[in-house]
C-alpha cells in the first residue's frame, strides 16, 4: 500500500485537483450519475479499530475504482465542506484497507472516504458514523513516556525520559489535582527528551504528563520512594563494610543513645533513654551484606542491643539491596519496634529470618516493601521455654516465596504458651511456593491471639503436606479451644495447593470473608470464600514464574501489584 500525507489545506486542495469534481448532496451514489459520470463511493459502513497513534481502517471495495481518498479531522466533515480541510490528515489507499498514522492519542476524529480514478471524477463521500448521525472514533491513550526504572525515584525526585524529539511542547506534574510544575519544553529539552523533577515529598503520588498543545501524549503515575524512617540517629553503611554483626550494631547503639539523650547529664533520664532509643541501618542501592557474628570457633546470630529500636532501610535509587542471613536475627530483650523496609533478605544458611528462644519483647515487627525467599525451615518462628511476646507481627506490601520446608511460615510453638504473637496483619502481600512439604501459613501452638487481618493477598501453590491453613492446634477439631479474637480475611485470592487435601482452618472462631476468592485447584475448605470456577493457570498470567497478574479485571482482590487497571 501506498500512502501519502497532506496536511494543510493549499497541498491538499492541490491532490484533490487530479481526484474531485463539484460536490453533490447525496450522501451515497449507487450508480454512475450521468451528468457527472463519477464512481461509485463507497456503500455500508467504515470500520476503525484506534490505536494510541494510528488507526486501521477498512471498508467495501468499489468496482471500478483505482484507489480510495481518505480524510481525517477534528473539526467536522460534512457535505458542507466538501474539499480537504486545512486541518485534515489525508491518506491515499491502494486497497480497501488501510493504516492511518501520525495521530494524537485521546483525539476524536471524523472520517470520511471516497473513491478516485485517474479517468473519472472522485465519487461522493461516505462518512464513519456512530448511531444515527455523523461521529467520530477516539485513539488510545498515548506513552511517549519510556518506563521509570528504580534508580529514576528517590524520595524527593522523579527522573523522566521519553521518545527523543517527539513534538511535544509542555510537561508537567501533579499531586491530585494540584499542579506542582509545568515545564515548557524547547529545542533543548525536546532533543535531550529527559528531566528530572525535584523537592518532592517522600512516599507520594504524582502524576506526570506530556503535551502537544492539549493533546496529551504520554502519562505516568509515580510514587517518590520512602525517606528513611526518623530515628535519633540514622547510620549509612560505608562501602568497605559488607557484614552486620554485633560489633556494628553495638557502635551503632552508643551513637543512638548520645543522640537521644542530647547530652544531658541527668542519670533518672539517661536511664530511661537506654530502655528507648531508636536507629535506622541505610542499605545504599544494589548493595549485598551478610547478616551474622563471628564467634571463636563458628558464626553466630546477631543480636539486636537490648532497649534499641532499629529499621534496617534499603535506600532508594536503584535495585534494593540484598541482606544475605548466614545466621538469625536475634531478639533479645525489648524493642518497641524492629523493621525490615526496602530490602530482598535470602536465605544463606540460617534456615529462618527469625528463630527466637530467649526472652525479649518487640511491639511491632514489620516487613515492608521487601522480598523474602529461601529461608529452608521457616520465616518466624517462636520456640523454647522463655517468655517471648510480639505485639503486632506486620508484613505489606511484600513478596514471600520458595521457603519452609520444615515448620510453618509464621510458626509459634513456645511451650506453655511462653511465645506469643498478640496481633498479625497481612496486607498487599504475595506468598507462593511457600511450605508446600511443610506445615501450616500460620501455627499458634495452644495459644490465643488478638487478632489476624490478611487482606490483599494473593496465595499460590502453598501449604501442603495434609495441613491446615491456619492452625490454633485444638484438642479437638470439633470444639477447638484456642483462637484469635479478630479474625478476618479480605480482597484475597487462594490459589492452587499442592496437594488435594481438604482441611480447612482449626480455630474457636472462624474468620470473616469478604470480597475473596479460591480457585479451583485450591483444595483447602475456606467456608465464605469465593469458588471460582478457573484454575490457576486461567486466572493468572504466568504463576509459575512468579506473575500473578489478573487475566480479568471483574475480580478487584489479592496483592494490588497484579491487579490491572480497568
Amino acid at each position: 500500500m501506498k500512502t501519502l500525507k497532506y496536511l494543510f489545506g493549499t497541498v491538499s486542495v492541490m491532490i484533490l485537483g487530479m481526484f474531485v469534481a463539484t460536490s453533490c448532496t447525496d450522501a451515497n451514489d449507487w450508480g454512475v450519475d450521468s451528468s457527472y459520470e463519477r464512481l461509485f463511493a463507497p456503500t455500508g459502513s467504515i470500520s476503525v479499530e484506534a490505536f494510541d497513534s494510528y488507526a486501521e481502517i477498512s471498508f467495501k471495495k468499489v468496482p471500478g475504482a483505482k484507489a480510495y481518498l481518505v480524510e481525517l479531522c477534528t473539526d467536522t466533515l460534512s457535505d458542507d465542506n466538501p474539499e480537504v480541510s486545512d486541518n485534515s490528515i489525508v491518506e491515499i489507499f491502494e486497497s480497501n484497507v488501510g493504516v492511518v498514522n501520525n495521530l494524537f492519542g485521546e483525539t476524536s476524529y471524523y472520517l470520511r472516504v471516497r473513491s478516485i480514478s485517474d479517468e473519472e471524477p472522485a465519487s461522493k463521500w461516505l462518512y464513519y458514523r456512530t448511531g444515527s448521525g455523523k461521529g467520530t472514533f477516539k485513539t488510545k491513550a498515548e506513552q511517549l513516556f519510556y518506563p521509570v526504572t528504580k534508580a529514576d525515584i528517590l524520595e524527593n525526585a522523579i527522573h523522566v525520559t521519553w521518545l527523543e524529539d517527539a513534538d511535544v511542547d509542555l510537561l508537567t506534574i501533579k499531586k491530585g489535582s494540584e499542579l506542582i510544575e509545568s515545564v515548557t519544553i524547547d529545542e533543548a529539552l525536546r532533543s535531550t527528551a529527559e528531566y528530572t523533577f525535584n523537592n518532592l515529598t517522600p512516599t507520594t503520588s504524582y502524576t506526570i504528563e506530556i503535551f502537544k498543545g492539549e493533546s496529551r501524549r504520554g502519562q505516568l503515575k509515580v510514587t517518590t520512594a520512602a525517606a528513611p524512617p526518623a530515628a535519633n540517629y540514622v547510620y549509612e553503611l560505608p562501602e568497605d563494610v559488607n557484614i552486620i554483626d554485633n560489633d556494628l550494631l553495638k557502635q551503632i547503639a552508643e551513637e543512638a543513645k548520645t543522640a537521644a539523650s542530647g547530652g544531658a547529664e541527668s542519670k533518672a533520664f539517661a536511664t530511661s533513654v537506654i530502655q528507648n532509643y531508636s536507629a535506622t541501618l541505610v542499605i545504599p542501592a544494589g548493595r549485598e551484606v551478610e547478616l551474622y557474628t563471628e564467634g571463636s570457633s563458628s558464626k553466630s546470630n546477631t543480636t539486636i542491643p537490648d532497649g534499641m529500636s532499629i529499621a534496617f532501610f534499603g535506600k532508594a535509587g536503584g535495585e534494593a539491596p540484598t541482606i544475605k542471613f548466614t545466621k538469625n536475627i536475634d531478639l533479645e530483650g525489648s524493642h518497641a519496634f524492629v523493621t525490615f523496609q526496602n530490602v530482598k533478605v535470602v536465605d544463606n544458611g540460617a534456615g529462618y529470618f527469625v528463630n527466637q528462644s530467649k526472652n525479649s519483647t518487640v511491639g511491632t515487627f514489620t516487613v515492608q516493601d521487601c522480598e523474602m525467599s529461601g529461608f529452608k525451615t521457616s520465616f518466624f518462628r517462636l520456640q523454647g521455654n522463655y517468655g517471648i511476646t510480639i505485639n503486632q507481627l506486620t508484613l505489606d506490601n511484600s513478596i514471600f516465596h520458595d521457603m519452609c520446608s520444615g515448620y510453618s511460615f509464621i510458626h509459634i510453638d513456645a511451650g506453655s504458651g511462653k511465645g506469643s504473637v498478640q496481633n498479625i496483619k497481612i496486607h498487599n502481600c504475595t506468598v507462593y511456593n511457600v511450605a508446600p512439604n511443610g506445615k501450616m501459613f500460620i501455627y499458634s501452638n495452644k495459644t490465643d491471639m488478638q487478632s489476624i487481618e490478611i487482606d490483599y493477598l494473593t496465595m499460590y501453590n502453598s501449604i501442603g503436606n495434609n495441613n491446615y491453613l491456619i492452625d490454633f492446634n485444638a484438642d479437638s477439631s470439633k470444639n477447638p479451644v484456642w483462637g484469635a479474637e479478630v479474625f478476618m480475611i479480605t480482597n484475597s485470592i487462594f490459589a492452587k495447593t499442592p496437594d488435594e487435601v481438604t482441611k480447612n482452618i482449626r480455630a474457636k472462631v472462624m474468620p470473616t470473608y469478604m470480597n475473596t476468592f479460591t480457585t479451583k485447584d485450591f483444595f483447602k475448605k475456606l467456608n465464605g470464600a469465593e469458588a471460582l470456577s478457573l484454575s490457576s493457570e486461567e486466572l493468572f498470567k504466568d504463576p509459575e514464574n512468579g506473575d500473578f497478574t489478573l487475566k480479568t479485571t471483574a475480580i478487584q482482590a489479592g496483592d494490588q501489584r497484579w491487579i490491572p487497571e480497568e
